[in-house]
């Protein structure tokens, strides 16, 4: 705040404001990396108990942050992330939409959200989001994303997230780096279980990111009875 009061300070020369206010901003930053970056880990691991003295949960001191910044993409998509989790798809999808609105290039918000949508039976709307994404990180062709959308009016959406799950599997084949786990999680949406078992397992075995998500993921609710599931939570010391 001493930072801040003296950049405002008319009596501080205009070059020394403009160092003061650089540093306050440096802190600020600093600040939300760490405070913000915790409380978005704590989020995404489905810890609700809170800490300090308030003892207020991660979510709603998201929720406090986001009423503060309602500018921030980055807080308003953790937000979702934490509805999803919990499988409250309608405030999820109510945050995802604000997001996609300030930020429509967003690839990995569109992402989400189609698989959102498709959580809540709007395939068609959930193709259309998947669609943008893959056109937006260009991973694949015109012809690809054409042929996807045809397989999508022809053979519906088990077979377009199939589809999409070979594609992947090409690129891979190509030297050009497609998760296991992204892999994995359109198979689940193809309701492949054991395909989807197979790429969920590489990427336990590439120790993949977003692996400890395993068992908040709700794609993967269909099958968290099988015993392969099983195995794999355990791997990963989600499950004893």
């Amino acid at each position: 705040r001493r930072v801040l009061e003296e950049a405002m300070d008319p009596a501080v020369p205009l070059l020394e404001r403009l160092k003061f206010l650089a540093i306050f901003s440096a802190n600020l930053d600093e600040f939300f990396m760490v405070r913000v970056g915790g409380l978005q880990q704590k989020v995404h691991a489905g810890i609700n108990r809170g800490s300090g003295a308030d003892r207020m949960p991660p979510r709603e001191q998201l929720d406090r942050a986001a009423e503060a910044d309602p500018l921030s993409v980055r807080l308003l998509v953790d937000l979702a992330i934490w509805y999803w989790f919990q499988r409250q798809y309608e405030p999820a999808l109510a945050r995802l939409q604000t997001a996609i609105e300030m930020d429509p290039n967003n690839a990995l918000t569109q992402h989400f959200l189609g698989y959102l949508l498709l959580k809540m039976n709007r395939s068609a709307d959930a193709v259309a989001h998947v669609l943008r994404a893959l056109e937006l990180s260009s991973a694949f062709t015109g012809d690809q994303l054409a042929d996807l959308q045809r397989t999508f009016e022809t053979s519906g959406a088990n077979a377009f997230f199939r589809k999409h799950a070979q594609y992947a599997q090409q690129l891979n084949e190509r030297g050009k780096y497609r998760s296991p786990l992204l892999i994995g999680v359109a198979y689940a949406a193809a309701g492949d279980r054991d395909a989807a078992l197979d790429w969920l397992e590489k990427a336990v075995d590439e120790h993949a990111p977003w692996v400890p998500e395993l068992k908040l993921e709700p794609t993967y609710d269909p099958f968290r009875s099988d015993p392969r599931f099983v195995v794999l939570l355990k791997r990963v010391g989600l499950e004893k």
